[in-house]
């Protein structure tokens, strides 16, 4: 009878001990979208503001894609697309770093689409619940010349 109370136990506390490790290691969710605020313009797409769309793999949702839209003066499309790293996805203060380009469709010139610039993110990301986050950081944006961009961004995760 002891070795069976013992046994018991022990399967008891192994379960539970189970429940709390998946329980703390749920990272949020997977899919994100996102307000992104120029300081500057870029000169290839007069804008200051796009609305983007995130989605994050694997177990600790560090990976991810991310495509966007800016708001242009001009009669044109502009798009982000970046592949997202996330340091640190498991804890509040996240570090972000990310490598991509720019999408550029003219509506002027027959839906003329080209590639003005690539777009390297590195971004402090501040995510206290699984829901609602901030990012600041500096975009590198690298074509005919090097520009340093700061943006500022409101995310909400779902």
């Amino acid at each position: 009878m002891k070795k069976f109370l013992i046994f018991f136990i022990l399967i008891v506390f192994f379960l539970h001990s189970k429940a709390q490790y998946h329980r703390l290691m749920d990272f949020g969710k997977s899919n994100g979208i996102y307000l992104e605020l120029q300081i500057k313009s870029y000169d290839f797409g007069p804008s200051f503001a796009s609305l983007n769309y995130e989605r994050y793999f694997g177990k600790f949702k560090s990976l991810g894609v991310r495509a966007g839209a800016y708001i242009t003066i001009q009669p044109q499309l502009l798009m982000p697309i970046t592949v997202q790293y996330i340091a640190n996805s498991r804890k509040k203060h996240q570090f972000e770093l990310g490598f991509g380009g720019f999408v550029r469709t003219n509506f002027e010139e027959n839906f003329k689409t080209d590639m003005p610039a690539m777009l390297f993110p590195m971004a402090y990301r501040f995510q206290e619940t699984d829901k609602f986050y901030v990012r600041m950081g500096i975009n590198f944006v690298t074509g005919i010349n090097i520009y340093m961009k700061p943006f500022f961004s409101l995310g909400h995760r779902f």
